[in-house]
């Protein structure tokens, strides 16, 4: 489960993000990699759904 979400503006338009998922920190590359995780898994489910 994430616990936290930390996002921190450094300076314009560029901002660090910080996520911390079972004790654990992690960065935008987590968060880019479930996104797609999860994008696919819509997809592919949304496939087989009955309407």
């Amino acid at each position: 489960m994430i616990s936290q979400i930390h996002e921190q503006k450094l300076f314009k338009n560029h901002y660090r993000i910080q996520v911390t998922y079972n004790k654990k920190e992690f960065g935008y590359d987590f968060i880019e990699a479930l996104l797609c995780l999860l994008h696919s898994w819509h997809f592919n489910s949304s496939d087989h759904a009955l309407i």
